[in-house]
């Protein structure tokens, strides 16, 4: 009997103990939810910091990735991703372009920015930088490589106009767009390879709108074919969505993949300077079957509404059906095309889920695991709203009030508990 006893003391010490540790992860797991609901309501509130016109919070972006590339980060983005060096600088130099395109010649951030950007067009003509791209395609290397690189040389020139460019690569920028244009010419196709027998249209979309900018800097000989090669876009669109497609077939220019959101917002991108209202007609399209919410939040899907798809290293990762891609370059797109409030919306939600954080003057996301994110980034932030953004609404007001909603939820539950303990 005594035995028996110390039997049931032992079980009820440990039923005790049981519901006190149940209490404790209970209680804990409410105050991690609330926490992060916290966090999010507040980083969704986020705006920029200016100094004297400069995006403070751009410039400790730049400072990262450009301390980031320094160090050899171009190289692993690449052992990621099949053009990770590429994208990594490109974008690098991109958004330095922008970010100092409306600063006086003497600037001492603007004559920083031309420095970076002839870094990485360094970094674009290293024996690295073009080893990954077959050397035996038309062109030479392909046209993601040649496209992508001499859109950036093109943009850098621009940044001289009115004043003299640098002779040797404006010679390097004429020789490159020549070679762009004969390789449509010879081809005679609409969208060339990048790899051997492989083609994405947002590849030549990029390297037709080098054409452009040289039509900007010099004589406009390739006009005639970049309105020519926009009409036969418009004549072979994705079908389903009336979009330019993701992927086509080389040899016979049928689509292979139809639009995604990835590929989508790169475009258009790119379009608005070719062709304002062939660009306009495609972003009315991609917002109506591409954007989307979640909880009240914006977000481009990878896929448009009623598709659903696998993601890809194109795509990043898609949570929802809203992928990661789509709404990072989306971001750049919505404050482009003037849609401020979908732009702001965007941005916030990748500060608030990215976990944004500045240390020593430089701004990285998801803890800086992912560099072509953060590339990314800089390239949608660097688009300057700053005087639109005040005429912005509440956009969150519905995931506000979802929040608030579970935040008297468990409150409820920890007053019941609180009050009845464990053992209803």
């Amino acid at each position: 009997m005594k035995h028996l006893r110390k039997i049931q003391s032992l079980m009820h010490f440990f039923k005790g103990m049981l519901k006190l540790v149940v209490s404790f992860i209970l209680y804990l797991l409410i105050f991690l939810v609330c926490l992060l609901l916290i966090y999010l309501n507040v980083r969704l509130f986020y705006q920029p910091t200016y100094t004297e016109g400069i995006n403070k919070d751009v410039h400790y972006q730049l400072n990262y990735l450009g301390t980031m590339l320094e160090k050899g980060g171009g190289k692993l983005a690449q052992e990621k991703y099949p053009e990770g060096f590429i994208f990594l600088n490109v974008l690098y130099g991109l958004t330095w372009a922008d970010f100092i395109a409306e600063l006086p010649s003497t600037h001492p951030t603007r004559v920083l920015g031309l420095k970076k950007i002839n870094w990485v067009l360094d970094e674009l003509d290293s024996q690295y930088a073009r080893m990954n791209f077959p050397y035996a395609l038309t062109p030479k290397r392909g046209i993601f490589y040649l496209g992508w690189k001499n859109y950036l040389l093109g943009q850098k020139l621009l940044l001289h106009a009115p004043l003299d460019p640098p002779s040797e690569q404006y010679e390097q920028f004429k020789e490159q767009s020549k070679q762009i244009y004969t390789a449509y010419k010879t081809s005679g196709k609409t969208y060339l390879e990048s790899y051997k027998g492989l083609a994405w249209p947002a590849d030549n979309v990029v390297a037709i709108a080098s054409l452009r900018l040289y039509n900007q800097l010099d004589t406009p000989i390739y006009q005639n074919f970049v309105e020519e090669w926009l009409r036969q876009v418009e004549q072979h669109l994705d079908t389903t969505t009336g979009l330019i497609p993701h992927e086509v077939d080389f040899e016979t220019g049928e689509v292979i993949e139809g639009a995604k959101g990835s590929s989508q917002s790169l475009m258009l991108n790119f379009l608005l300077d070719l062709d304002t209202t062939f660009a306009r007609k495609q972003f009315e399209k991609y917002q109506k079957q591409f954007l989307d919410y979640r909880f009240g939040l914006p977000g481009i899907r990878e896929y448009p509404k009623g598709k659903k798809g696998m993601e890809d290293v194109d795509s990043g990762p898609i949570i929802l059906e809203i992928g990661g891609a789509a709404s990072l370059v989306g971001q750049r797109i919505m404050a482009l095309y003037n849609q401020t409030e979908t732009a702001v919306g965007l941005r916030n939600c990748i500060e608030s889920f990215g976990v944004a954080y500045t240390s020593n003057e430089e701004k990285r996301y998801v803890l800086g695991m992912e560099p072509i994110a953060d590339a990314f980034i800089a390239w949608a932030n660097v688009v300057p709203i700053q005087a639109a953004e005040k005429r912005v609404g509440n956009w969150r007001w519905t995931f506000q009030l979802l929040s608030l909603t579970i935040l008297v939820f468990l409150a409820v539950i920890c007053y019941k508990k609180k009050k009845h303990g464990f053992e209803e």
